[in-house]
C-alpha cells in the first residue's frame, strides 16, 4: 500500500508600505496585545505574564503567544509565535526602512501542506487585508 504524498509547506506572503516610521511600526506589531486588532486569527490577548508570554484566545482556541523582534537600523523583523495544541506556529513580520516616515511591511506565515494552491493565496489574501488594516490603525495615529 503506497502511503498518499503529503504536500509541501508553502509560504504565504502579503506586503505594504505605511506611512509610520520603522521604529513605530515595529513597536507597534511588536507589541502582541496589538493582535487582535488587526488580524482575525487573534480574538484576545492578555497582558504579558511574568514569563513573558501572553495567555490569548484564537480561532484555535485557547493558545499561549509572545513576539520577538530583532532590530537594525534599516531593517527589523518581528515574530509572532504561538504554542497552539502543543506545537510552536510561527509568524514573521520583516520591516524595511523606506525614508523617516515610512516602512515597508513583508508578513509571511508558512501554510503547512496546504490542499492546493488557491488556498496558499487564499491565506495571502487574508493577510493582505490584516496589514491594511493594521495601516488603518497606525496611519491616523502618527
Amino acid at each position: 500500500m503506497t502511503t498518499p504524498a503529503v504536500p509541501p509547506s508553502l509560504a504565504a506572503t502579503a506586503e505594504l508600505d505605511i506611512g509610520v516610521p520603522l521604529e513605530r511600526a515595529v513597536g507597534w506589531f511588536g507589541d502582541a496585545t496589538n493582535l487582535p486588532s488587526w488580524t482575525g486569527f487573534f480574538t484576545g490577548v492578555d497582558p504579558v505574564g511574568a514569563d513573558g508570554r501572553h495567555r490569548a484566545t484564537s480561532l484555535a482556541g485557547p493558545i499561549t503567544t509572545w513576539t520577538e523582534t530583532t532590530d537594525g537600523d534599516r531593517c527589523s523583523e518581528v515574530g509572532i509565535c504561538s504554542l497552539i495544541g502543543g506545537r510552536t506556529e510561527r509568524a514573521g513580520l520583516t520591516f524595511e526602512r523606506r525614508d523617516t516616515s515610512s516602512s515597508h511591511v513583508v508578513f509571511t506565515v508558512v501554510v503547512l501542506h496546504p490542499v492546493s494552491d488557491s488556498a496558499v493565496q487564499t491565506q495571502s489574501s487574508r493577510m493582505a487585508a490584516e496589514l491594511a488594516a493594521a495601516r488603518a490603525i497606525l496611519e491616523p495615529a502618527s
